[in-house]
This record gives structure tokens, sequence and C-alpha cells, in this order.
């Protein structure tokens, strides 16, 4: 069942948006499609896929490469956008993670994820809009 959720969050996340499922609990407005193809890419989108391997195949890799991406979209988004909602949103989809846990080992980490995380850092910029806090 987690598997056709996290799937189904990806695809909604990619399709309708960032901030879709609190802008409609929040502000009570439906969802408008508005694709943009670069969101395939955003890590924590990546991460739902990657939660959806490990309730598919619940394995300690599996485990530890979820958690990995996931956190890694947790810290960006903190450094970038320090929205709390948003910080929230992400923890909220992490915990099934926690609930769910096996053994975490940086070891247990592809080296398919460890060149996706360093691509991410290397074009984070390019792939998101990261506001400018310095500007007046």
């Amino acid at each position: 069942m987690l598997v056709v959720i996290y799937i189904v969050l990806y695809i909604s996340y990619v399709t309708f948006g960032t901030s879709f499922i609190r802008d409609f609990f929040l502000n009570g407005k439906l969802p408008i499609v508005d694709f943009k193809p670069n969101r395939m890419l955003y890590i924590t989108y990546l991460g739902f896929l990657y939660n959806a391997l490990y309730f598919n195949k619940p394995n300690d890799k599996t485990y530890s490469e979820a958690l990995f991406i996931n956190f890694l979209g947790l810290l960006g988004y903190m450094v970038f956008y320090r929205d709390f909602s948003g910080i929230i949103m992400h923890i909220i989809g992490m915990i099934p993670l926690f609930v769910y846990s096996k053994n975490f080992s940086l070891d247990n980490i592809s080296r398919l994820t460890y060149l996706l995380s360093l691509v991410y850092m290397i074009f984070t910029g390019s792939l998101y809009k990261i506001p400018n806090r310095y500007q007046d």
C-alpha cells in the first residue's frame, strides 16, 4: 500500500506543483495542472520513488538509500528555503521510514545514489528556483 502512496505522491507533486497539498488543506484550493519536467528530478520527489522501492523490496540497502536521499532533500530544503510548513511536509513524508526501519549504513548506499547526490550538489541552482535572501 505504501508503494502505491509514494508513487502517487511522486506523480502528483510533479504534475500539480510543490505546494498543492498544503494549498488544498490550508486554502481549500483545488490543484491546477502545472507540469514542469524539471520537477521529475527534484531530490525530494525522487525520495518518494526511493521510498516506494524500499517498501516494495524492504532490506537494509533500499532502506539506507531511501533514508539518505530523504535526508538530503530535507537538508537542502532547510538550507535554501527555510519554510517551516515545507520542512514539516518533508518530515511527514519520512515517518513511514522510521516506523518500518531497517539497519542504516552508508556502506549500503550504491555508487549510483552517491553519484546522484554529487550531481545535485553541482546542478542545484539550475534545477530549483532558490530564493536570493541577500537582495534588498
